[in-house]
């Protein structure tokens, strides 16, 4: 258990667990993933191995809805058929409840979850077609990327058919020959990505800084 260990309770030293294995005999508490030093975490898995169930009690993977399949059999991404064979059958004893009571906090992750997750990346096919989905989520998630940052002065203001001018309302030719259109509000409140009304391409519009020149004539 780790409160008889002389490891500090405050800011937990792995290197510790390191060269002491054979300490690591359960989990009682799950210590604060930001106290740790992911430097030594990486040392630890690549030096010993059986420091791999005390670093699980770190993870908020029980918590993700829903669970990574590489997160799940603590390897990367790029891992090998042979690496992914041997992590499933670790993960298969570190969440039975018959080989290991003392991870009971980790009741919502299933053995079933845990061959779903080998039978998807052990296949080629399977893991190709994982990768690609779980790939997407990520890039919407992290929300567009801006293809190039447009100042407001390029836009052209927008006056309609009967010349009156629609106030604050500004748009700017895409290459696809589409059309960015913003409006003045929009830019006030914060909102400065825009995408093109015919491509998926965004851009990221901003106000023109004056020279301090300019500031001194207005």
């Amino acid at each position: 258990m780790l409160e008889k260990f002389s490891a500090p309770s405050s800011a937990p030293d792995l290197t510790f667990f390191v060269f002491h294995p054979q300490t690591i005999t359960g989990i009682d508490d799950v210590i604060e993933p930001s106290k740790l030093s992911r430097a030594v975490i990486e040392f630890g898995i690549r030096k010993c191995p059986s420091i791999e169930s005390l670093l699980w009690s770190l993870s908020t993977l029980a918590a993700s809805e829903p669970p990574d399949f590489y997160e799940l059999l603590a390897v990367p991404r790029g891992a090998s058929a042979a690496d992914i064979k041997i992590a499933y059958h670790r993960a298969l004893l570190r969440f039975h409840p018959d080989k290991n009571n003392q991870l009971n906090a980790h009741k919502s992750i299933s053995i079933s979850l845990i061959k779903e997750a080998y039978t998807t990346l052990s296949d080629a096919d399977n893991r190709k077609q994982y990768d690609s989905l779980t790939h997407k989520e990520r890039s919407a998630a992290a929300g567009p990327r801006p293809a190039q940052v447009v100042s407001l002065e390029e836009f052209e203001e927008v006056i309609d058919g009967g010349g009156a001018e629609d106030v604050g309302v500004w748009r700017y030719a895409c290459r696809c020959g589409g059309t960015y259109r913003i409006e003045s509000s929009d830019m006030e409140k914060g909102h400065h990505l825009v995408g093109c009304n015919s491509c998926s391409e965004v851009v990221w519009v901003g106000y023109e800084l004056q020279s301090d020149h300019e500031s001194e004539d207005d």
